[in-house]
């Protein structure tokens, strides 16, 4: 009980019994022994997410720019505005492309797996990418792909192309059916 006494002084409270004031002090310094393991274990939990993205800086051509997934080419230097972003230099530009960000509990964080295609003159950047009939596409939500068919490129997720029509569904989870001369897709 000293302990207790000594650590959570201002736990005391006056006109409280002998046998009372040191259940209380007891549980006064339980509760505060508590709080310290939650604080320690919710810095613990942050440290164990993967850690940003640290932004860098390229110099080229005269020119300084920072940001992520910087790139020079073609005389001129450019940088992707958050982490989790690229850049593609092709047909003489340079393409740069930030990832969505999605909130998760609270916090933001980058989802991963997009890419870029370069094909016919163009340059496109997200998830899926696909390149057919002189047209280069990407999904613009993580998981999504693009299919190619009766001369388009349509990009969601669970596509199906039928009936002369090429259809996605614009959600992750979603599906198309082709029934009865038509394809549906779930919203």
């Amino acid at each position: 009980m000293r302990v207790a006494k000594a650590l959570a002084p201002n736990l005391r409270r006056p006109g409280l019994s002998t046998f009372w004031e040191d259940k209380m002090m007891t549980r006064g310094l339980s509760v505060m022994v508590a709080l310290a393991f939650v604080g320690m274990a919710s810095v613990a939990a942050r440290a164990d997410r993967s850690p940003r993205e640290a932004a860098t800086c390229k110099s080229a051509y005269g020119t300084t720019e920072c940001g992520y997934g910087c790139l020079a080419a073609y005389g001129e230097v450019k940088c992707a505005a958050r982490p989790g972003g690229m850049c593609k230099a092709a047909y003489g530009e340079i393409v740069c492309w930030d990832e969505p960000q999605r909130r998760h509990h609270g916090h933001e964080r980058a989802v991963q797996g997009a890419d870029c295609l370069s094909a016919y003159g163009k340059t496109e950047c997200g998830y899926g990418c696909k390149a057919a009939y002189g047209e280069v596409r990407c999904g613009r939500r993580a998981g999504a792909t693009c299919t190619a068919a009766n001369g388009e490129i349509a990009c969601g997720f669970g596509c199906i192309a039928a009936y002369g029509e090429l259809r996605c569904a614009s959600r992750p989870g979603g599906h198309c059916v082709a029934a009865y001369g038509e394809v549906t897709c779930s919203r």
